[in-house]
């Protein structure tokens, strides 16, 4: 009888601790979407600004030379981002605070070399090598904000890990679009048609060390006390060795995200690749809602596959890969009923991308439908299957591209990215049912 009793109790307590989960994922979700809708709002809007001040030609320099700065900050951060979430979550969780401080404190020595030593070396491997689609001062200064980004992934990742992801989001997703739209505006009052790429990019500076700043008060007052009184504990060995298949993880993911905009900026010119940025930050609409639930998952992932609730983790991803798979539909069907309306709004020469909408939409919408596939393998110990699946399609997205844009130019890199997303995602639902015994499909 008093068996029976303590495992009434027993599943009782489980159930509370489901409910509690749920909640707290639906409330974390709710306010991520909330503020990635925000922030993909913030960005559209952005770049219908720099489209109509700078032209295709100025808006391709841009994103050109900020592409190489997004692929470099991957590298730059060594995978330790990633990291953060997972050991962040499991130390906070087994109150080991004198492992919390001494993971924070070697992470952020660690990058901030690091960084310094990719923007060097990226500015002389430049001016060896050069571009058609950049200028050289453009490309330089854009460098600077390369060690400002690499922290701030950083932050953003010891904020998930502390479960306060959506605050740990907020200084990049809403502070840095509106400081970064306000300055623009102020410098368009005092400067009108004056206002260059090299002035953007100034801008882009500041905004970047602003953010940085910003961040990292407020990390310090969200941190656990704990940490201030205790003695840091380093385990490097450890540390890098976990870390160095989530950097390739991270940087062939980078690759295939913007492997299509460097190749298609060297061999088309800048002009192209402002009308294939533009598709691109459409169909970035039909994602916000996975990226959202996805930052809130990731450390409740670590905590449920360390504590070895499968049936609690398998019920959490089905429900939300249906919701998250249905509103990515809405949207995608909208985008591709009213592209040319969307397209024109930035001017009437990005309307040519209306097909590369179309496919890229396509490739975005089966990544969707296939649930957190990437978040569950890295999140659950398989990084390094999950690093070599993503590099196979990295790879494979090069040699898409090398072979489809001198062809079909900003339709080539649709297809090449878009076949490269499906076959990623597709072989990451199969390692995912296979190792961890979930099915995150929504179908």
């Amino acid at each position: 009888m008093a068996i029976s009793r303590r495992t009434e109790l027993g599943e009782s307590i489980k159930q509370i601790q489901t409910r509690l989960l749920k909640s707290s994922l639906f409330k974390g979700t709710a306010g991520f979407f909330a503020l990635k809708m925000t922030y993909t709002g913030l960005t559209f809007v952005t770049s219908v600004v720099l489209a109509r001040l700078l032209g295709a030609y100025g808006l391709g320099i841009y994103s050109y030379v900020f592409s190489w700065v997004g692929l470099l900050v991957t590298p730059a951060i060594l995978g330790l981002n990633e990291l953060l979430v997972r050991e962040v979550a499991i130390a906070k969780s087994e109150e080991n605070y004198g492992l919390l401080k001494g993971l924070l404190q070697w992470t952020n020595a660690v990058v901030i070399c690091v960084a310094f030593g990719m923007a060097i070396l990226a500015g002389i491997v430049f001016r060896l090598i050069g571009s058609d689609a950049s200028e050289p001062m453009i490309f330089y200064l854009a460098l600077v904000v390369l060690p400002f980004n690499a922290l701030g992934s950083l932050r953003t990742g010891a904020m998930k890990g502390l479960k306060k992801a959506v605050l740990g989001t907020i200084p990049e997703a809403l502070i840095n679009p509106l400081l970064f739209l306000g300055l623009i505006a102020l410098g368009y009052w005092l400067r009108g048609d004056r206002l260059d790429v090299s002035l953007i990019v100034w801008i882009k500076i500041f905004t970047s060390a602003t953010i940085f700043i910003i961040g990292t008060i407020w990390l310090t007052k969200l941190a656990p006390k704990e940490i201030a009184s205790v003695k840091a504990i380093y385990r490097p060995r450890s540390w890098l060795s976990s870390s160095l298949p989530l950097m390739i993880l991270g940087f062939m993911q980078v690759m295939i995200a913007r492997s299509d905009i460097l190749m298609l900026g060297s061999m088309k010119g800048a002009s192209a690749v402002s009308i294939y940025v533009v598709v691109r930050y459409g169909t970035e609409f039909i994602i916000f809602v996975q990226t959202a639930a996805n930052n809130v998952l990731s450390p409740h992932i670590a905590s449920l596959v360390a504590e070895g609730r499968k049936p609690a983790l398998q019920r959490i991803v089905t429900k939300g890969s249906a919701m998250i798979f249905a509103a990515s539909l809405l949207i995608g069907l909208f985008l591709v009923a009213f592209s040319d309306q969307i397209l024109g709004l930035f001017g009437p020469e990005f309307v040519a991308g209306k097909t590369a909408l179309i496919i890229l939409a396509i490739g975005q919408l089966v990544n969707t439908s296939v649930g957190p596939v990437g978040k569950l393998l890295a999140m659950g110990g398989y990084e390094k299957h999950t690093a070599t699946s993503v590099t196979c399609s990295g790879i494979l997205n090069i040699v898409l591209n090398a072979l489809m844009i001198p062809h079909w130019g900003v339709n080539g890199a649709a297809i090449a990215t878009a076949t490269s997303i499906i076959i990623l995602n597709l072989v990451e639902l199969f390692l995912v049912r296979t190792k961890l015994g979930i099915d995150s499909a929504a179908w």
